[in-house]
Formats: structure tokens, sequence, C-alpha cells
């Protein structure tokens, strides 16, 4: 049976239930000037809104927390086992601002090295692996020179052991030139998500990405907003009725403070309760969210 890399071990695809496949945790992204102290680092809270997360079925998350914003692989793991909740952990660095002092200095090829070993042996000294490559960042509209070798490293490492590899794709342009890159490596774009794609409100930008073969990701959810929900619901549909459906993904993308139930934001649970009704109330049937929340991530994230 196939597996997939949890941060408490491996685990039967077939048991990851209902999936968030974009999320943080624990994060702390200060570099961003819009962030202030808004960060993610109380276990306490974490398990508090996780469990609510469980307590309504949820089984499963990806943190795509990867290197420079202060990912807590222990505490992921403790908390997995404290919630029973699985988490599978990233790797591979953000995005510029978060880059290492000794970056620049890294050929691709020892990037690239680094994430294979976070997959297959563990990450750092813990013997916890990650399970998918990603979340890969870019700092604008476009793809820095440091950037793109994060990208054709990410990319490497998905060729060598046949992980998923995620990327942010909030912008058309960008998101196109970050998939070039990829597939210039010998990337499975398959095996790729673009996250943060309904942060455009853009049909074109979901298609055009859906058309290259990757899943594309919608997870720009936890900030309540009516009109935003509307939107969304639409362009979800949309891709359901142009045949779509097995390539996408939806998460809540929570990211800071302000997402979190605690401080009026719609947490790990916005999407399974609240986005859920909305697209059942649209006319999406149950084998549909079934697929899109079940069987697309565990096909996405399976081990090939």
């Amino acid at each position: 049976m196939i597996t997939i890399d949890t941060v408490t071990g491996p685990i039967y695809t077939n048991d990851l239930g209902i999936t968030l496949p974009h999320e943080h945790v624990f994060i702390n992204h200060k570099r961003d000037n819009w962030m202030g102290s808004n960060i993610l680092d109380d276990p306490v809270l974490a398990e508090d809104e996780l469990t609510k997360f469980k307590d309504l079925g949820g089984k499963t998350l990806v943190d795509q927390t990867s290197r420079g914003v202060n990912r807590n692989i222990h505490a992921l793991k403790n908390l997995s086992e404290r919630t029973g909740i699985n988490i599978i952990t990233g790797t591979g660095w953000f995005k510029e601002a978060y880059y290492e002092l000794d970056f620049p200095k890294t050929k691709v090829d020892q990037l690239s090295e680094i994430m294979v070993k976070d997959l297959t042996e563990g990450i750092d000294d813990t013997g916890i692996k990650a399970g998918i490559i990603g979340e890969i960042n870019v700092n604008a509209r476009w793809v820095t020179p440091f950037e793109e070798r994060m990208h054709r490293a990410a990319a490497r490492a998905q060729v060598k052991t046949g992980r998923t590899l995620a990327i942010a794709g909030t912008h058309i342009s960008t998101a196109n030139d970050q998939l070039d890159i990829l597939e210039d490596e010998g990337a499975d774009l398959r095996k790729v998500i673009v996250n943060h794609i309904n942060g455009s409100l853009n049909d074109e930008f979901y298609f055009r990405v859906a058309a290259r073969g990757s899943f594309v990701c919608m997870n720009t959810f936890p900030v309540k907003s009516e009109d935003l929900m509307s939107r969304h619901v639409s362009m979800c549909m949309n891709m359901v009725k142009k045949g779509l459906i097995k390539q996408i993904l939806i998460s809540n993308g929570v990211s800071v403070k302000n997402h979190l139930t605690a401080y009026g934001g719609g947490g790990y649970v916005y999407v399974i309760s609240t986005l859920r009704d909305q697209l059942i109330g649209q006319g999406m049937n149950t084998d549909d969210w079934d697929t899109i929340m079940q069987s697309n991530p565990a096909r996405c994230l399976a081990i090939e």
C-alpha cells in the first residue's frame, strides 16, 4: 500500500481522511513588514485550534512551513501525538527574504541534497522526515535569481524522491514562470501544488495552472468575508463544471494569529464548516466534496 511520511512516522494514504493540504501551525515570517508580532508560536493555542478541526471530523494537516520561518519540528510531533491529528511537514526554503546568510554560497545541488535528506532520512538531527517539498515562495511578482536557484533545487529534489512539491503562485505570470523553471529541471508538474491561487480572483489563472497538470490549491480563506466567500465558491464550482475536480485542493491557509478562531478568524475549521456548507448550497454533492478533501490530497501526497 502507498504511504506518506508524517511527523510521527509513515501512514497509509487511505488513512489520511479529511485533509488540509496547506496550513501553518508554528511560523514567524516577521520579515514581511505587514506581519508585526502576529506570529504563531503558542503550542497550547495550537492544540486548542487543531482540536476544533478534529472535532469536526478533520484528520490530517499539511504544515507547509519551510526553513527560515521558525518551523518547530519537535513541537509539531508533540502536537500530533496530543491531538491525534496526522501532521505532514515540509522542507525547502521559504523565499529570499528568509534565506540564511550562507545561501548565496550554496550550490543548487547542495540545496537539493539537504531537501532529499530531510525527506528520506530526517530533518537535521530530529529523525523526523518531511513529507512534502515546500512551501517554496517568492518575494514579489517575479522570481529573483536566488529564488530561481531554490526552485531548481526543489525540482531536483522532487525528481530524486518523487515527492510532492508546493509553490506559492499568487500571480498568473509568476506562477507560470515558477512552473517553467520546475519543468526545465524535469519536475513532474502533476506532483506540484500551486498555492494561494484564489488570491487572484481570476478564473483564467485556475484554468492555466490546471492545463499544465498541477494541483490548484485554494487556501486564502482564514479571514471571514461574505463577498470573497461568494467569489471563491463560484470559482471552485466553475472548476468542477470544467471537469477539473481531480486537480482541486482546498485549505484555510492559516499563517498568523488573526486567522485563528481565538482571534476572530476562521481557524482550521472554516473550510470544513462554512465553506463546505456554501459549496453544498451551490450544488456540489458530497461525493465531489470527499474527492476534494480526501481523495485528491491522498493521491497528491502519495510517495511514488
